[in-house]
């Protein structure tokens, strides 16, 4: 969670997380954040049992986290002299990552320091800046392994659920134990439990030459097998008609259509409904005398299946817009 310090809903969107399937929360703090922000995010969320990691290079925000973080992403040679004995006396994991010096250097003086417990992380690269090149580094590492694949997800402009099932393959190929996804852009949101359900696959593939088969998958909008339905029957057949340009409006007044949260909200003449599901939505506006035209009950089943459509992929819903 980038810039924890600024969240309002910290508490909630950790909790998600947890519920989606993270085995580790991350909070990240930005440059204008202060050792105060970092302890009143953590105090924040003394009620939550999870393991919680501590992500800023600043070695007083990482001291001030020691109260209650897991682990500290990401120590290297240019804070381990100030805070490596600090992280050491917290009993607290750390991952460590290259920078002026080696991650072979960086890692022997955070041992040196007395931190006991080690993750390395040798910096997995976006596509374009060096993926490829950066894999092999991710190869005959002593300690643990920290697998990156958050940045890879959030610059690349692709639908996040492939992304993240090959993220996880190559995780699974160079051995990795810790795999880092983030949500901070709209088009990532998800990839938590995208990412989850991508490592149980990986862990199912165990003895198997594929991941394929395996009793669950990634598979969102694609079908693995297309369903063979029976043909149709029926005498003749006529085109369908254009819709007419004009629009005769209801006379019982128009409908507001919109999402919020998981919920659909119809809104009529000031009173709202609410559902999960778009049937109930609109057999209770049905029901209410909320509408009297067969078109208008035709177009806000359109539009009512729309917003739940985009409840279910996690898009945004505009009413007549496009999906």
């Amino acid at each position: 969670i980038m810039d924890a310090h600024r969240r309002e809903d910290l508490e909630d969107e950790v909790r998600r997380f947890f519920a989606d399937g993270a085995d580790i929360v991350d909070l990240g703090f930005g440059f204008d954040a202060t050792p105060e922000d970092v302890e009143r995010c953590f105090s924040a969320l003394e009620g939550i049992e999870g393991p919680l990691a501590v992500d800023t290079q600043d070695p007083c925000l990482i001291e001030a986290a020691l109260q209650r973080a897991d682990l500290v992403l990401s120590l290297h040679e240019g804070n381990i002299p100030i805070v490596g004995g600090a992280v050491a006396d917290a009993g607290v994991a750390a991952v460590v990552v290259p920078r002026e010096r080696t991650l072979t250097e960086n890692l022997a003086a955070a041992a040196e320091a007395g931190i006991s417990c080690l993750i390395a992380d040798p910096l997995l690269q976006p596509v374009g800046s060096g993926l490829v090149a950066s894999l092999p580094g991710h190869l005959g590492v002593a300690y643990p392994l920290f697998f990156g694949a958050g940045n890879v997800t959030e610059l690349l402009d692709a639908d996040s659920p492939g992304v993240n099932a090959l993220l996880a393959g190559m995780a699974y190929e160079v051995g990795a134990a810790v795999i880092f996804t983030s949500e901070h852009s709209d088009k990532t949101r998800g990839s938590v439990a995208e990412m989850r359900r991508a490592t149980d696959m990986m862990a199912l593939m165990t003895g198997r030459p594929y991941p394929k088969d395996l009793g669950l998958d990634l598979l969102i909008l694609k079908e693995k097998r297309r369903r063979r339905e029976p043909p149709l029957e029926y005498e003749c057949v006529m085109e369908a008609l254009g819709a007419p340009d004009d629009i005769t409006y209801d006379p019982l007044g128009c409908i507001r259509i919109g999402i919020e949260g998981d919920t659909i909200v119809a809104v009529h003449r000031g009173r709202a409904v609410q559902g999960e599901a778009w049937e109930d939505v609109f057999y209770t506006l049905l029901e209410n005398g909320s509408l009297s035209r067969l078109d208008h009950a035709a177009y806000l089943g359109k539009e009512l299946f729309k917003a739940e459509l985009a409840i279910r992929l996690k898009r945004s819903f505009e009413q007549d817009g496009p999906f």
